[in-house]
């Protein structure tokens, strides 16, 4: 089953980090060596764009990005990221593997399912740390489309750290072979699915707040 969503075409071209703005500046200082990316800011506004069927923005590196869309991105991501789901984050990063799989399988993947059979990207949080590991290593993407085979099923995904390229969430259910991995490589423990609200995208915001304008001079 597939969306019309092309992580090539309507995925950031740009990676999932930014250092040369005042808030990622602080998280850098706070975090020290870690990353923290916009991952969540970004999967949320590309789906904007996406829905409302607007032109994403075409830069091709964070350090060519305004600052107003920068901003913009952080809301997004506190958009992505309430305190609710930090909470529910938290709660999963103490799960044993086993107990957190089990959750991805019975609960998350039917969600994911439902949601690209109504022709809409599913925005999900994967999970990679825990108990009191990093919480910058988990991350945010967007699953896409889905192939089942059997005990198998692949999700097609855009990924923020990965631009301008289709990757795969494998999930095997195989009895005795369960499994998630990423065809990036990296480590996934589980996910559950982010609860997405349509907002408009900033291009919009910029063109209504221009209109305006015009109507009053």
């Amino acid at each position: 089953m597939k969306t019309n969503f092309d992580p090539i075409l309507h995925g950031y071209k740009f990676s999932n980090r930014f250092g040369k703005n005042l808030p990622n500046f602080m998280m850098k200082m706070i975090l020290r060596d870690s990353v923290y990316g916009l991952c969540g800011g970004m999967v949320f506004s590309a789906l904007d764009n996406f829905l409302n069927k607007s032109v994403l923005n075409q830069a091709t590196r964070a350090a060519d990005l305004e600052p107003e869309f920068i901003k913009f991105l952080w809301k997004r991501q506190f958009d992505s990221m309430s305190i609710k789901n930090y909470l529910f984050l938290t709660k999963k990063t103490f799960q044993n593997d086993q107990k957190l799989q089990h959750d991805t399988f019975n609960h998350e993947i039917p969600v994911v399912l439902e949601t690209i059979n109504k022709g809409i990207p599913a925005a999900i949080i994967i999970i990679r740390s825990k108990n009191i590991e990093n919480p910058t290593d988990n991350h945010q993407i967007l699953l896409t489309d889905y192939i089942i085979n059997g005990p198998v099923t692949e999700f097609t995904c855009y990924d923020p750290n990965h631009p301008s390229k289709t990757t795969i969430l494998r999930i095997c259910m195989k009895f005795g072979e369960e499994s998630i991995s990423q065809s990036t490589g990296e480590f996934v423990r589980g996910f559950f699915v982010n609860k997405y609200q349509l907002k408009l995208p900033i291009e919009k915001r910029i063109e209504q707040i221009r209109l305006v304008e015009n109507q009053t001079n």
